[in-house]
C-alpha cells in the first residue's frame, strides 16, 4: 500500500508541475499536495472555483490554511491512478484554453 501512494504521489506531483504556471512540491508526509497556482491567480478561492467549475476538480484553497496558503490549492491524491490521471488531464485542458 505505502508503494501504491508513493507512485500516485510522484505521478501527481510530477504531474502538476508540466502544467504551464503551477509548482507543486514533494510533501513529506500525508497524502496531500499543496500546489502554487499564484503566477496564474493569486486568489486560492478564485483559482478553486475554476477548478471545479471549468475543470471538475476538488480541491481546498490554501487559504482556508492561513494567510501563508493564499495562492495554493491542496488536493488528496488518496484516489486512484484512474482518478488522478482524469484530474490531471482536465486541469491541463482548462490552462491551455487559457
Amino acid at each position: 500500500m505505502v508503494e501504491e501512494y508513493r507512485d500516485r504521489r510522484n505521478y501527481f506531483i510530477a504531474s502538476l508541475n508540466e502544467i504551464p504556471g503551477v509548482e507543486a512540491l514533494r510533501p513529506a508526509g500525508a497524502f496531500y499536495a499543496f500546489a502554487d497556482f499564484s503566477s496564474i491567480e493569486k486568489s486560492s478561492v478564485k483559482m478553486n472555483q475554476r477548478l471545479l467549475s471549468e475543470a471538475r476538480v476538488v480541491g481546498i484553497p490554501g487559504s482556508a490554511f492561513g494567510n501563508a496558503g493564499e495562492g495554493y490549492i491542496r488536493f488528496s491524491f488518496a484516489s486512484s491512478m484512474e482518478e488522478l490521471k482524469e484530474a490531471v488531464n482536465r486541469m491541463t485542458v482548462t490552462f491551455r484554453r487559457g
